[in-house]
């Protein structure tokens, strides 16, 4: 019996100096980050997945010891422990034909294969990288979103680089200079662009390229995931900056001062423009009837503007303004000298006041309106009953119109005496009687023996006359 249990611990002894040292599975944990190091020598089986209490992982290795902080973690049951991880979990894989299990994994994982012909599931809905290594390396259990290197031989069908979008972006014609960009992709990545250039060089997933000159600019931009693999079909966008506003040119516009409540603008532009929008006076900007005319109507008498603004596709605004009158009051006119009713005067003199820059024109006897001044000549006209008419118009086109009548009598009336002492003899009266008589309207003046002229009508009497008194007699006529 002794000799027998002194065999069998020969054999255990030899048993155990028999077994080569391998190292461990270690777990640490740094924050929220989680690393796991495979033992080298051993076909490790590491199976990840959730932990007991949230915010956990649990971590297992059936091929070999776990050794980990029982300060941050808790065991598991044999060979496993639960960790703190909310952030990533990462894996180097030992340099055996080794297994992970972590279809199940709360949390992305990087996975660094190492050696050996390995199998990994890595299928959990995370987001996670694979750098596959020697050996024959079997992913086909990823998701689609996972990054795969192109070491990696037996891959997910799905699996493969990642997809490119870019999320925000210039409009399509901006007059912004700064280039802004944000991009995303299918998986975790880095992002590399060419921008007016076919060179690719680093970029952020918030791009800016500022300081763009106006024209004409490209981008190509392409994820990178973790592992290396580049987008083969990098998304691009075109793009134009433009910073110059489209001019304005009115080409038709109404008179300035005018008497039309009516107004009809036309302009141009030196592009075509987005939009093309009109304001009247202070109101509010409304698009223009055309994008190459536009009317109001109904117009107040007063100051009126309008503004015309073209708007270009970039959204650079260039306007032109036009001010002018609306004015539907007839100007002043009177006239400051004119004959009187009835004159004797063949070249009366007439004067005419109106308002400043009022243009003039005459007519005389119903003769068409032709320019005068404010001291109109009259011509020449017969004896008789005449009219003259002065037209204002003002600035604006309005006008008015005023005349003056008049009787023009250049022939002297003649004066006929019907009655009175006889003129061939002397008479012994010491008082004259005398009648005469001229035509229709005429007055009368009487001058005795040289004296002045006075106002005398038919019959007119004289008493005390000396020897030798005489009596002439004129005759107006008014």
């Amino acid at each position: 019996m002794r000799l027998l249990l002194t065999t069998l611990a020969l054999l255990c002894a030899l048993a155990v100096a028999a077994r080569p040292a391998v190292a461990d599975t270690t777990v640490t944990t740094t924050a929220s980050q989680l690393s796991i190091a495979a033992a080298p020598g051993v076909a490790n089986a590491v199976t990840i997945g959730p932990g007991g209490s949230p915010g956990t992982v649990r971590v297992s290795d059936a091929a070999d010891t776990l050794t980990y902080d029982s300060a941050t973690c808790l065991p598991a049951g044999v060979g496993a422990a639960d960790c703190p991880a909310t952030g990533t979990v990462s894996l180097a894989m030992g340099d055996g034909d080794d297994t992970l299990s972590a279809a199940a994994a709360p949390v992305p994982l990087t996975v660094d294969a190492g050696t050996g012909d390995d199998t990994i599931d890595v299928a959990n809905g995370r987001f996670d990288a694979v750098q596959c290594g020697d050996g024959v390396d079997d992913a086909s259990h990823a998701d689609a979103e996972d990054a795969l290197d192109a070491a990696c031989e037996v891959k997910s069908p799905s699996a493969g680089p990642p997809d490119t979008r870019i999320v925000t972006r210039p409009r399509a014609v901006t007059r912004d200079r700064n280039g802004l960009f944000m991009f995303d992709a299918t998986r975790p990545a880095g992002f590399q662009c060419a921008f007016d250039t076919p060179v690719f060089s680093a970029c952020d997933r918030n791009a800016a390229f500022p300081g763009l000159a106006d024209g004409g600019h490209a981008l190509l931009v392409r994820a990178v995931d973790l592992v290396g693999n580049a987008d083969p079909s990098p998304a691009a966008y075109d793009f134009v900056v433009d910073t110059v506003a489209p001019t304005v040119t009115l080409t038709a516009t109404p008179a300035a001062p005018t008497n039309h409540t009516t107004a009809d603008f036309a302009f141009t532009t030196t592009e075509t423009p987005a939009a093309m929008d009109c304001r009247l006076d202070a109101g509010a900007w409304a698009a223009c009837d055309r994008l190459t005319a536009t009317r109001y109507t109904g117009l107040a008498e007063s100051a009126h503007t309008v503004t015309v603004r073209a708007t270009d596709a970039a959204g650079n605004a260039g306007s032109a303004t036009y001010t002018w009158t609306v004015d539907l009051t007839p100007p002043a006119a009177a006239f400051t000298a004119a004959p009187g009713a009835l004159t004797s005067d063949t070249a009366p003199a007439f004067a005419v006041s109106a308002e400043a820059g009022a243009a003039l024109a005459c007519s005389v006897d119903g003769a068409a309106f032709a320019a005068c001044t404010a001291t109109p000549a009259i011509p020449a006209v017969a004896d008789g009953t005449h009219r003259l008419r002065v037209q204002a118009t003002d600035a604006a086109g309005n006008s008015t119109v005023i005349e003056h009548t008049w009787t023009q009598d250049s022939v002297r009336p003649q004066t006929a005496l019907t009655g009175g002492p006889a003129s061939s003899i002397a008479v012994n009266s010491a008082s004259a009687t005398f009648t005469f008589a001229s035509q229709a309207g005429a007055r009368f003046e009487c001058s005795l023996d040289g004296g002045a002229w006075r106002t005398c009508g038919s019959p007119a009497t004289y008493g005390g006359l000396a020897n030798g008194n005489s009596m002439p007699i004129q005759t107006k006529f008014e």
